[in-house]
């Protein structure tokens, strides 16, 4: 399994960010200005480090609800040693001027997400949806909750049925409610992960601690890494609370936490139980367990995987010294 692409760490942040850029403009919405502000900044930064370029805008519906609509948009972003895009044919705002501060998005069309992550490496993801839907909810400035839902992928690198993430600040303590799901995923091989091309299923709740540091971010008021930075410096972690996938026929269930160390790269470590027959041990986390199963092929066992200074190796609980090594990751930024 080689982690180097870090697809599923990069394109998610890129689409998160250019929302929650999105969601921090109700005050224009609101104002009757959006128009306008469109205008202004069209091809110039809207936020730190994030810069809105379209070719059309439009704007209806004031005062009583807000209809948006930009064509050929794209959200650059940049930070220090990376710096990605997202790019879609048709982008769409929607909400209402009065009660509950939440905001409808829809994106249409060719999706193109790119990036170059912190190695230099340069990486490119191009997809159409069935549909791309999500949904914003503003406290003040600031981001609380959002939802994103994406039916019907379909694309050479990847396509799939239904995948989905949702977040909320949590209401009683200093933390982020993480919540995601997919379904019938297709990886091509440049893309697969620890267990290989096909995943029929997966559910993942997590909690992202401390929330604090992430503010600024939630506002558009700071740099995507910076504010990781500063998250990782007051011990952020990210809990899983459930990891569950069925790759190929075997199931997986995961929990434990992980960081980000010194150097940027994740640190931390995972409780993973497997069953299941590995019929094509394409990953190289799928292959590292059927070494450590040879003498029982399909037997279900407890493995402790952790990862530090980028390297993934996995144990098996009862037998330590039977350990194996499944892969690397680099630097997140």
């Amino acid at each position: 399994m080689s982690y180097s692409n870090r697809l599923f760490l990069y394109a998610p942040l890129v689409v998160l960010l250019g929302l929650a850029i999105a969601a921090a403009l109700r005050w224009e919405i609101v104002s009757g200005g959006l128009e306008t502000w469109f205008r202004l900044h069209n091809g110039h930064e809207i936020a730190p480090g994030v810069t809105l370029h379209f070719a059309t805008e439009s704007v209806t519906g004031f005062p009583f609800n807000v209809d948006a609509v930009l064509t050929n948009v794209t959200f650059e972003v940049r930070s220090a040693r990376t710096s990605a895009s997202w790019h879609t044919d048709g982008f769409a705002m929607h909400e209402l001027t009065f009660g509950r501060t939440q905001q409808v998005y829809e994106a249409a069309g060719t999706q193109t997400v790119s990036w170059i992550d912190a190695d230099g490496g340069n990486h490119r993801l191009v997809f159409v949806p069935g549909s791309l839907m999500a949904s914003a909810i503003l406290s003040g400035r600031r981001l609380v909750r959002f939802d994103l839902d994406l039916n019907g992928i379909g694309s050479r690198e990847i396509s799939g049925a239904r995948l989905q993430l949702h977040f909320r600040k949590a209401r009683d303590r200093d933390a982020i409610e993480v919540a995601a799901s997919a379904e019938q995923i297709q990886l091509a091989p440049v893309l697969q992960m620890g267990f290989g091309t096909v995943l029929q299923n997966a559910r993942l709740a997590a909690t992202l601690t401390p929330a604090a540091p992430l503010g600024r971010l939630f506002e558009g008021g700071d740099i995507w890494d910076r504010a990781l930075e500063a998250w990782r410096r007051k011990n952020g972690a990210i809990r899983f609370d459930t990891l569950e996938t069925n790759w190929n026929g075997v199931q997986t269930h995961a929990a434990g936490s992980l960081g980000l160390d010194d150097s940027h790269f994740l640190a931390g470590g995972l409780a993973l139980d497997a069953k299941g027959m590995m019929r094509t041990p394409e990953g190289r986390l799928a292959q590292a367990i059927v070494q450590l199963t040879k003498d029982r092929p399909g037997t279900a066992r407890r493995y402790s995987l952790s990862v530090a200074s980028g390297i993934v190796s996995l144990r098996v609980t009862k037998s330590p010294q039977m350990s194996a090594a499944a892969g690397s990751i680099g630097p997140l930024y």
